[in-house]
């Protein structure tokens, strides 16, 4: 899984802002771009066919620096991997430490790009959005055009988990809205327990006697990279 552990970026670009939760409660929210140079074995973590298909080894080489893959088959524009990583901590080193750092949770990496280079080397541009304090704001605006320590560490495995089970929630909200919604399941009056729409139907074909309810028939990552 991609993190970063005390990484010099350069800071390329900075973007305040309000928005409104689900909730529709409005919280202070920044973009912050990166700029860092990287070994080319951060690919595997966005996508483990990027590195094999853009670079190869040295047939002289050992196994270890075979496994390394420096040499660019081709060249290559920039692209953008599709797809963002969630629930992560994202730390600003600046100053001694403690409180002068910047601490911001639940932060999205999202466009992401790689610019690929020889000799196993690649420049990588992102974003960090996340909440932010009112205290942060100076301290990030500070950062712009500067080069800082960075750390980005990765949601542990029931944060993962979480952050799936919303994503699934969420898509499941937009189907029922565009499809009409969906009607929710209705307790057996003997049991209590739920019953879904296609343990009804069977029940209602089975028994003449059961009770007929009209019910409203509902319509019908790898990642990816795109050249610019």
């Amino acid at each position: 899984m991609f993190q970063l552990d005390t990484k010099m970026v350069k800071v390329t670009s900075l973007n305040f802002r309000k928005e409104k939760d689900e909730k529709g409660d409005e919280h202070g929210v920044c973009d912050i771009g990166f700029s860092a140079p990287m070994e080319n074995e951060v690919l595997d973590h966005f996508n483990p066919l990027y590195r094999p298909a853009f670079y190869t080894g040295d047939d002289q080489a050992d196994m270890v620096s075979g496994a390394r893959l420096p040499h660019l088959k081709f060249a290559f524009p920039r692209f953008s991997h599709k797809g963002s990583l969630e629930g992560y901590t994202f730390l600003a080193h600046i100053g001694a430490g403690g409180p002068s750092e910047v601490k911001l949770n639940d932060s999205v990496i999202n466009k992401v790009y790689f610019q690929l280079q020889d000799k196993g080397a690649v420049g990588m541009d992102f974003i960090v959005r996340a909440r932010t304090h009112p205290a942060d704001v100076g301290k990030l605006s500070e950062l712009l055009d500067t080069e800082v320590q960075i750390s980005l560490v990765p949601p542990d495995e029931q944060k993962r988990f979480e952050i799936e089970q919303a994503k699934k929630n969420r898509k499941r909200a937009l189907d029922e809205h565009f499809k009409g919604g969906a009607p929710a399941d209705e307790p057996d009056t003997q049991t209590g327990n739920l019953i879904d729409d296609d343990e009804e139907d069977q029940q209602s074909a089975g028994d003449p006697d059961f009770r007929e309810v009209d019910q409203a028939q509902p319509a019908g990552q790898q990642g990816q990279y795109q050249v610019e």
